[in-house]
Order: structure tokens, then sequence, then C-alpha cells
């Protein structure tokens, strides 16, 4: 009996490894009144495969007369996951609410008996891909409330104007550590969306100055510079600064 198994096993590795042209010139042959072995010697030597016994012709055939058809019918999705609907549920729940949290952690507070891959391959097919994170300084609502306000007023304003404007602005560049980058899990198109982003925050930096204009840019200028062991900006300094450079 095991001898069969694997005699049968080894067929049907050798039927999927035939190309459908192979398949279809056996049934030609068979259809011809040709014995399996004589079948299996003729097409072995057409196409060069001369390990193509004569079981294997026999399991063609049959699949033939019984489907009229011989081409395997591969399930282009996969093997279906085992996850129920009601967890998946859940697991879409608890990445729509936290979106910053990872699979791990979603495994661990669902209780859920399933391996990470699986839910990494649920949350795949159901549109969730992990994404990094893009930063964006925080604005306060008053503050964005304000610059659209000053927009508005300033949109009026022709080239003319510009030409005699100076833009100038600090900047803090990290000296040490990570970038702290983190992933969130989201759809192609939550990509800027408040609980999806990452909030830049200072640490130990260098800050700078720096100024533009509609004809050139300015001087880069290191704000400790203005006044020795001072990083920072106040009033005072800031009229040293535009008096300096």
């Amino acid at each position: 009996m095991e001898e069969e198994i694997k005699t049968c096993d080894k067929m049907e590795i050798e039927d999927h490894l035939l190309s459908d042209q192979v398949k279809w010139m056996i049934v030609h042959y068979k259809n011809q009144g040709y014995g399996n072995k004589e079948t299996a010697r003729i097409v072995g030597e057409l196409y060069n495969r001369p390990t193509l016994s004569h079981q294997t012709v026999k399991t063609i055939w049959v699949k033939y007369q019984k489907n009229n058809d011989v081409t395997n019918k591969w399930n282009l999705k996969g093997r279906p996951h085992a996850m129920n609907e009601e967890d998946i549920e859940d697991l879409l729940d608890f990445f729509r609410d936290n979106p910053k949290k990872s699979v791990y952690e979603a495994k661990r507070t669902l209780d859920l008996p399933y391996s990470r891959q699986t839910l990494n391959d649920v949350l795949l097919e159901k549109g969730l891909k992990a994404y990094r994170a893009p930063k964006k300084f925080f604005i306060s609502e008053d503050n964005v409330f304000k610059r659209h306000q000053f927009a508005k007023v300033m949109e009026k304003y022709k080239l003319s104007y510009w030409k005699k404007v100076l833009f100038s602005d600090e900047s803090s560049f990290s000296l040490v550590g990570s970038n702290g980058r983190i992933q969130v899990r989201r759809t192609v198109d939550e990509d800027y969306q408040e609980n999806t982003i990452q909030y830049k925050i200072q640490s130990d930096s260098l800050m700078v100055w720096g100024v533009i204009s509609y004809h050139r840019v300015g001087s880069l200028v290191r704000v400790d510079s203005i006044e020795e062991g001072e990083t920072t900006l106040n009033r005072k300094r800031y009229l040293t600064l535009l008096q300096r450079y």
C-alpha cells in the first residue's frame, strides 16, 4: 500500500511538470489507439523525456476522459488563510484605531491564535500596507488659522513687491541618535491623515539661521556664533544677527 501511494505521488508530480503541449500529444496518440507504454515511449522521444512513464500517460488519459481537458487548474489566489471573519474585522478595527501599532502588538492585544505572517498577509490583502510615517512640524490650530489669514492677505501682492522681501528661518539638525522613524499601518491614500503622521521632536542639535530672497540665497549662520554658549534666538540676538549678516 505504501509503495502504491509513493507511485501515485510520483505520477502526480510528473503530471504537474509536463507542459500542456506534451499532455495533448499523449492524448493524440491515445486517441490513435496506442497503448500507455507505446505512447510513453513515442512522446518521450519526441520531447526528450526518457523518464516519461506509462503510469503518467494513464493518469493524463484518465483526466482527459473525465474532464475533456488536461490543463492543471491552479488556484491563483493561493491557499486561503485560516482566519474567520470576526477575527479579521477585529484586526482591521484595531489598526483603524491604532495605525502606529505593530502586528505583534495586535496579536497580543486581541489574543489572536494566528502567526504574525498570517496576520500580515490578511492586512495586505485588505489594503493595509506598512508605510514609513511621514514627518511634519507640529503647528497649533491657532497658528494654522493665522497663517491661512496671512496667505489670503498677501496673495494679492505682485512680483515687484516680493522681490524686496527676505524670507528667514531657523532650523535644528540632530547631532546624535537615529532618525526615530516609525511605521504605520494604513491604506495608500491615508498618508497625511492626523493619526498616520509622525511629529518631529528636537533633541541634541545644532541650530542654524538662513535667509533667501528672489535674487539669491544668503549665509547659513550658526546661532551659537552670535553669542557664545547661546543656542537659541531672542530679540536682542536676532537684531545682532541681522546687523552682522
